[in-house]
């Protein structure tokens, strides 16, 4: 597994911890800046879209 791999998963808990508690926004905000501060990352930005879209587990669409 990769570091951005590695770091996507604690990246997703952060998303899920903090729309969850009702502050989507910052999370928004905080996904923004990563992005915008590693924009020259291609394969790191490629991981990182991947925690905007939704997850299909075991055949049932989870929106997260």
């Amino acid at each position: 597994m990769s570091s951005y791999e590695e770091a996507s998963a604690y990246l997703r808990k952060i998303k899920e911890t903090l729309e969850a508690s009702g502050r989507k926004e910052e999370w928004e905000a905080y996904f923004s800046e990563i992005k915008e501060e590693n924009r020259r990352k291609r394969r790191l930005l490629e991981i990182l879209e991947m925690l905007g879209q939704d997850r299909i587990i075991m055949g049932e669409r989870k929106v997260s």
